[in-house]
């Protein structure tokens, strides 16, 4: 037996695929870009055996840095099918991006986000 072969095929280590916590992050930037970083989005991963989980967090420095969760994606380690939790509920199931795309593009639109994102704007203003 030949012992030191490498029986690995060549890896590609520059390859990147577009991950739930990829895209959750950059909506965050466009939150905190859109309100001028009076509201900050922000990530908090947490990685258990039983898979990965995103918070996607609205921050308000000027509030004591208080920070709301507006929901969280769970999914294991090959992204999909992936769950998004509001309120402690499974608000949707999703199978590939373009359904994660779909929901939180209502996620961010819906009245109760806008109600949260109003309320820690206008508490959040400066005299």
């Amino acid at each position: 037996m030949n012992s030191g072969e490498n029986l690995w095929p060549a890896i590609d280590t520059n390859i990147r695929l577009d991950s739930p916590k990829s895209l959750l992050l950059e909506q965050a930037k466009y939150l905190t870009e859109g309100t001028k970083r009076v509201l900050q989005g922000m990530i908090a991963t947490n990685v258990t055996n039983d898979g990965i989980s995103h918070r996607f967090l609205i921050a308000a420095p000027l509030l004591g840095n208080y920070k709301y969760e507006l929901f969280h994606v769970s999914h294991n380690l090959s992204f999909y099918p992936a769950q998004i939790f509001r309120n402690g509920y499974v608000e949707y199931e999703v199978k590939n991006e373009e359904q994660l795309k779909s929901a939180l593009k209502s996620l961010f639109s819906s009245d109760e986000t806008m109600n949260v994102v109003n309320s820690l704007l206008s508490q959040s203003q400066e005299p």
